[in-house]
């Protein structure tokens, strides 16, 4: 019976998603749906019907079992709660009164430049903690479990990722055709900004920032273009599964690197054996993805205080540098859920939105942070489609906010996800801040009009 209420949800919303019009081929709803699916009723279905792996299971001194009705109902009350926010009269009304004009291309250029040099230094720094470039690289795997540690400046790590912001903002000057000059410049800078991305994901191991970095110029192109490069599409598709299933893999391997590519190479096809060995492909790809489920059900049955939301400020709070400054900040609320699950904490076991509910203010939590997250999420793209033809980066703004607004729905945890999101959000502010200015005005029908 669960696994057809599962996939009774999952086939309503494919069902919705072919039938309701949007704005552009892929927004924000559709991203979310996606992302939904595969967190949630997906993987609770498979899970429930025995088709991935078994529905109940000790993880530590957890037991996890999907055959629970108060996990069904979170799900469910989650969904559809977060469906009435983003469908609120008064989220759209309040994008609709919000206009923002943007200062001359000139200005545009310095804060790409500024963020890119920026960016480009923090990697370096970074770097510099783990012995050099190469030395980081090749330490790759155990940078992200903290194996290898760093000197005081390790907080520089944040700023590495501002290189996104500028690698779009050139990309727009590039594909614009009224840009006629300082092709050239344009063009070096991009790469630069492409090559420190690069460098930057690589260094900290996460597989997820390469692939949202090459996604946005793919979903970008869609929202152009307003139709689907299917060719590209499916070109694009296995890549991307071999690179979720095995990117731990490919970073490992890079500890080679000092050696040559030789070492890399055999280091890469040994990990990827052992892998393959220890689980097979499909039941990987969707443990991938259902991690919230764990945190929901650990949520409704832990024994923990209800947090009030303070999660919010531990977040804040975990950007100030310990090395430097001598600071206690409280236990996370991803540190609990994930010795709860796990019996201890030698990984990372993000909340999840509606996890971070329940533990917040139990279903009440729930029901606020799903509407909220539903109203901003209405309101952000609103906001960004109302604008998209202001400028040529609007497109790839609207990209950068459905991935923030989507982001949060994964992490939950503020901390993971201000961390996760740092490089996007600090870009965002500067960008608006510095070169725009933003107005709030009665509605008028006449820009309506105006709108693609």
């Amino acid at each position: 019976m669960l696994a057809i209420a599962y996939l009774g949800l999952t086939l309503f919303i494919l069902f919705i998603e072919i039938v309701r019009k949007k704005k552009v081929v892929f927004d924000f709803l559709s991203f979310f749906n996606l992302m939904f699916c595969l967190m949630y009723p997906f993987p609770a279905f498979l899970m429930s019907a025995n088709l991935a792996f078994d529905g109940s299971e000790y993880t530590g001194a957890f037991k996890f079992s999907i055959y629970d009705a108060q996990v069904l109902l979170a799900i469910f009350l989650g969904y559809f709660v977060i469906i009435i926010g983003f469908y609120s009269i008064s989220a759209k009304n309040y994008a609709r009164k919000t206009t923002v004009t943007w200062q001359g291309d000139k200005q545009i250029l310095r804060i790409a430049i500024f963020l890119l040099l920026f960016s480009c230094i923090s990697v370096q720094i970074y770097a510099y903690q783990f012995g050099g470039l190469m030395s980081a690289i090749s330490k790759a795997t155990f940078i992200r479990t903290a194996v290898a540690e760093g000197g005081t400046l390790v907080f520089f790590k944040h700023f590495m990722f501002l290189s996104f912001c500028p690698s779009y903002l050139l990309a727009a000057f590039i594909f614009d055709k009224k840009t006629r000059k300082h092709k050239l410049f344009l063009y070096t800078a991009f790469v630069i900004s492409a090559f420190s991305t690069v460098i930057g994901v690589t260094i900290t191991g996460g597989r997820a920032h390469l692939i949202i970095y090459f996604l946005t110029f793919y979903l970008v192109k869609i929202i152009v273009s307003k139709k689907v490069p299917w060719l590209l599409t499916i070109s694009l598709l296995l890549p991307s599964i071999l690179f979720i299933l095995y990117g731990k893999a490919f970073f490992f391997s890079l500890s080679g690197i000092k050696d040559g590519f030789d070492s890399v190479l055999e280091l890469l096809v040994t990990s990827i054996e052992s892998q393959s060995e220890d689980s097979d492909g499909f039941s990987s790809l969707v443990a991938n993805f259902s991690y919230q489920i764990y945190s929901l059900k650990a949520a409704l049955e832990a024994d923990l205080p209800l947090r009030l939301f303070i999660d919010w400020y531990y977040g804040i709070i975990s950007f100030l540098p310990e090395r430097l400054i001598e600071v206690e900040i409280p236990e996370t609320l991803s540190t609990f859920n994930t010795r709860y699950i796990a019996g201890n904490n030698d990984f990372m076991i993000p909340t999840g939105m509606f996890a971070f509910g329940i533990y917040s203010l139990s279903w009440p939590g729930l029901i606020i942070v799903c509407f909220i997250y539903g109203w901003v999420g209405c309101f952000l793209e609103n906001f960004f489609y109302n604008n998209l033809n202001q400028a040529a980066w609007m497109p790839f703004l609207y990209v950068m906010a459905a991935q923030i607004w989507i982001d949060f729905f994964t992490a939950g945890d503020p901390e993971i996800f201000l961390f996760a999101d740092f490089g996007y959000l600090l870009s965002i502010f500067i960008l608006f801040a510095v070169g725009s200015r933003i107005s709030i005005n009665k509605f008028s029908r006449d820009k309506i009009k105006q709108l693609p």
